[in-house]
C-alpha cells in the first residue's frame, strides 16, 4: 500500500491539483523546550489546528488518489496501433 506522500507524488505526476500541505499558523519556538517553560495555550492550539489540518489534507489526497485510480481503470489507455 502506498503512503499518502507517495500517492501525492503519483497525483502530481498525473497533473492532478493537490492542496498545499498545511503550515503551522505560529512558527514553533524552541525556547519553551530549551528553557523548560510551559507552552502557552496559543502554541498548544496551533499544534492541534495543524494536526487537524494535516489529517484533512491526508484524507483529501487519499480520496483524490482513489478517484484517479478509479478513473484510470475505467478509461484504459488507447491500445490501437500499439503493435
Amino acid at each position: 500500500m502506498l503512503t499518502t506522500y507517495r500517492k501525492e507524488a503519483v497525483l502530481r505526476m498525473a497533473d492532478v491539483r493537490i492542496p498545499k500541505y498545511p503550515m503551522r499558523r505560529l512558527p514553533f519556538s524552541d525556547k519553551y523546550v530549551e528553557e523548560g517553560i510551559p507552552l502557552p495555550q496559543d502554541e498548544i492550539d496551533a499544534d492541534v489546528e495543524l494536526q487537524t489540518a494535516v489529517e484533512v489534507w491526508m484524507r483529501t489526497v487519499d480520496e483524490l488518489y482513489s478517484r484517479h485510480v478509479g478513473n484510470s481503470a475505467a478509461c484504459p489507455p488507447d491500445l490501437h496501433g500499439a503493435h
